[in-house]
């Protein structure tokens, strides 16, 4: 059995129940994304950093570094 998940799973994360802070001190880091041409980032990952952003769960210092074999398109 698999863990699946729906997009109303993806809303109610509750980021206060998983220890989580806002404003709360946190290392600077960067998040490297391998085949982030892709279909999965583009979807997936892309938009959950958006949302941790709108939240303002990431770092004040957080960079993201995408690799693709593939060319980018628009």
């Amino acid at each position: 059995m698999g863990v699946t998940s729906s997009v109303s799973d993806r809303h109610a994360f509750d980021v206060e129940k998983r220890g989580m802070r806002r404003g709360s001190g946190v290392d600077p880091c960067v998040m490297v994304i391998f085949g982030a041409g892709g279909d999965l980032t583009r979807r997936e990952l892309v938009p959950s950093l958006f949302e941790l952003y709108r939240k303002q769960l990431v770092p004040e210092r957080f960079g993201v570094v995408g690799f693709s074999q593939g060319e980018w398109d628009t």
